[in-house]
């Protein structure tokens, strides 16, 4: 028998870590580390992921924040060359499968990739999308189409889209585009860490997943010049009962 619904708790996190350089110049990837763990995630988008060469100290991050965050990884390295990689990665408490990175770069411009995946969470499978579109507008609107048509691939089921859309206005086109049928977490002040003006961080989630609350962690300016966006999902299942 069917009864009122119930909720399953999902708590999402999105953050560009500026290449793990907080507001004091630093380079320290452990800090960003420790707060991603201290706000407990079962997903966690990452941007700006940067492993090439600072001086004297090289030092793998893809591997570094995978063994300290730990989970399960996926990731998207835009650039590589000798001295190391570049790009975005999501994390999840959970197993993944169908991993996918999708190539959204615009010719001329910084390589730019979308990750595609299914976190298998034990109250069904959630599509997670991360992604860190372009700078320029004409960018970004390649971008979102090539986003909207994954979705189209698979237009119903529970979905996360995750990531920094550098998108200054409020009501930008991926949030237009995305509208029909994902509901945005917050659109709220992520960037520049300090002193927040722009909304470039964003968090959209589909049916049967809700959103219950969403926030920026403003003590974790000093990790990086964007904050972190987060958000507490519920997964609104019926409630079965037995006899």
């Amino acid at each position: 028998m069917t009864g009122n619904p119930q909720p399953c708790p999902l708590r999402v996190v999105t953050w560009n870590v500026h290449a793990c350089v907080g507001g004091d110049g630093v380079f320290d990837p452990d800090r960003v580390a420790s707060i991603v763990n201290g706000l407990s995630p079962d997903i966690v988008a990452l941007q700006e992921v940067d492993s090439r060469r600072r001086g004297a100290r090289r030092l793998d991050v893809f591997a570094f924040l995978r063994d300290r965050i730990g989970g399960h990884a996926a990731e998207a390295k835009t650039i590589t060359t000798p001295d190391g990689d570049y790009g975005h990665m999501i994390f999840s408490r959970w197993p993944l499968r169908r991993v996918r990175v999708h190539d959204v770069s615009v010719a001329a411009r910084e390589p730019r990739a979308i990750i595609d995946m299914e976190a298998l969470f034990p109250f069904g499978p959630v599509r997670v999308i991360g992604a860190h579109f372009g700078l320029r507008r004409s960018e970004r609107r390649s971008q979102t189409r090539a986003l909207s048509v994954l979705m189209e691939t698979d237009p119903e089921g529970a979905a996360i889209i995750a990531g920094d859309f550098n998108e200054l206005r409020r009501l930008s086109a991926t949030h237009i585009a995305l509208s029909p049928g994902f509901k945005t977490a917050s659109i709220a002040a992520t960037y520049p860490s300090r002193y927040p003006i722009f909304a470039l961080d964003r968090i959209w989630c589909r049916a049967p997943l809700s959103v219950r609350q969403s926030w920026v962690e403003r003590a974790a300016r000093a990790g990086s010049d964007h904050l972190p966006l987060i958000a507490d999902l519920d997964w609104i299942r019926p409630r079965n009962y037995d006899f």
